[in-house]
């Protein structure tokens, strides 16, 4: 499948299965229904990272307190029942957990944490040397958007992204404009 043939967030398995993708992470879990999909609809082994606790000055209508979190983190596990041999939680940090893995080990990587440029920034760096050659990095909500939303959120991923790649030999793809929260994506070189 082409790269330029994703036009939704619900197609980029087809991506991840024509190139033979055998592990990825999803960092930014919540209820893991992104996981589930990919689990669905893939071969992966995903390991799932995310802390699941209220994150203090962080403006985002997902940013709940740290017991709605452990709520989310029990949705996801019931979620993904039927599935336990194929993932594994790694509740941390995003850059904390990219230390757990060897450079140039993954397959895959789906980046849906804190929304706020500097944090896509650190999550950016802390996972584009996991990938291996021929891998995909990719995530959600490429855009950006300051204070005019619910929660006054603050989204800067469009930036973040661009700013990312800028020195990179990359070709980025996104699901904009069909996705009012567009996925972005690319295979590394």
């Amino acid at each position: 499948m082409s790269l330029n043939n994703v036009q939704l967030r619900t197609q980029l398995h087809l991506l991840l299965n024509d190139r033979g993708f055998k592990n990825g992470v999803e960092v930014g879990v919540q209820k893991a229904e992104y996981s589930k999909y990919l689990l669905e609809n893939t071969k992966l082994f995903m390991y799932l990272v995310d802390i699941w606790e209220y994150q203090p000055g962080y403006r985002d209508p997902a940013n709940v307190s740290t017991i709605e979190q452990e709520n989310y983190m029990n949705i996801a596990i019931k979620a993904l029942q039927g599935y336990e041999d194929r993932y594994k939680i790694i509740r941390k940090y995003s850059v904390d957990a990219a230390k757990d893995f060897e450079d140039g080990s993954l397959d895959f990587v789906y980046i849906d944490a804190q929304h706020t440029w500097a944090a896509c920034t650190e999550d950016l760096n802390a996972w584009y040397p996991k990938v291996r050659s021929g891998g995909m990095m990719s995530g959600h909500d490429f855009l950006n958007a300051y204070g005019d939303t619910p929660h006054e959120m603050v989204y800067e991923v469009e930036t973040a992204v661009r700013e990312f790649i800028a020195d990179k030999n990359v070709e980025l793809h996104t699901t904009w404009p069909n996705e009012a929260w567009p996925t972005w994506y690319w295979i590394k070189p």
